[in-house]
């Protein structure tokens, strides 16, 4: 917020009398206070991995993972967009393999 800016919403609060100098701070301090930055988040938990990806970390081939899909062991995840793409989380997998 540029100077000008806060000296004019200063002038305007001094003129309201209904208004508190405590209340006048308050909003002063809302006003020039910087915003705080957004969470970090564990994007690692968020990321999808590829069929070959899977395999590559089970180290065995796409075939184990088509089975481990089938039978519900392993959650498949669609894709946006795609009609048959579908991947599987990293946590997911994480799990599977015993590293929770």
């Amino acid at each position: 917020m540029q100077n000008h800016t806060l000296t004019a919403i200063e002038a305007i609060l001094r003129t309201d009398a209904t208004i508190s100098p405590e209340d006048r701070a308050k909003i002063r301090e809302a006003i020039t206070a910087k915003p705080k930055p957004p969470q970090a988040r564990d994007l690692t938990a968020l990321r999808i991995l590829t069929r070959a990806e899977t395999a590559k970390a089970f180290g065995r081939s796409t075939r184990l993972i088509d089975a481990l899909a089938a039978s519900g062991s392993l959650p498949r995840v669609r894709l946006p967009g795609r009609v048959r793409g579908c991947g599987f989380r990293s946590d997911d997998v994480r799990r599977l393999l015993g590293g929770v």
